[in-house]
């Protein structure tokens, strides 16, 4: 019997790199799950998984994984641009705001249908 004092250590999860998971993907459709999960020490639920996941992009795991890099990267290009903007954005107006002189500016965006929109964006100054 488990002690108030003694933690239940999580198991480490296991991570397969997209090779891995592409060759058990064919195998298992040429032997079948069952008997792949079985020869890899692999639930058979991992495999359902995997292949309900390739199905979903139609595309093999390694081209995901770049794809996921590349959306990653692009972010944190959006997030350091996004910053560079509000800080070099020319004011067209200041209003007072509880004591803190706000700057407005006027933006270009595009939306998430791709189509042109204008925002007003705060800034405040101290």
């Amino acid at each position: 019997m488990k002690t108030k004092t003694e933690s239940k250590i999580p198991a480490a999860r296991n991570q397969y790199t997209a090779q891995f998971k592409e060759q058990a993907l064919e195998r298992a459709d040429r032997d079948g799950i069952p008997t792949v999960a079985k020869d890899l020490g692999l639930a058979e639920s991992i495999l359902y998984s995997w292949r309900a996941k390739r199905r979903q992009t139609d595309q093999p795991f390694e081209e995901q994984k770049l794809q996921q890099a590349e959306m990653s990267r692009l972010k944190r290009e959006n997030a350091r641009l996004e910053e560079e903007v509000a800080f070099l954005i020319p004011t067209r107006g200041t209003r007072k705001s509880g004591g803190v002189l706000c700057q407005t500016a006027q933006v270009d965006c595009m939306d998430a249908g791709g189509r042109a929109t204008q925002e007003q964006l705060p800034r405040s100054t101290p």
